[in-house]
């Protein structure tokens, strides 16, 4: 699997929540790894450059 769109709304409401978080062009932006996180969160191989995705990617891979 290459993309996931339930992983991805998990990702995402983490983001949402992160100080690292802003916008690029009225989109979601990751100022730390410099990313736009509509579509870095979808991707399933794509890592948090703060580990704040582990606990969501560690339940993912068990039900995949």
């Amino acid at each position: 699997m290459f993309f996931s769109n339930d992983l991805g709304k998990k990702r995402m409401e983490i983001c949402v929540d992160c100080d690292k978080k802003t916008s690029l062009r009225n989109a979601p932006f990751c100022s730390a790894c410099k990313c736009a996180l509509n579509f870095k969160t979808k991707l399933v191989s794509a890592r948090c450059p703060l580990n704040k995705w582990d606990n969501e990617d560690a339940i993912f891979q068990t039900t995949v």
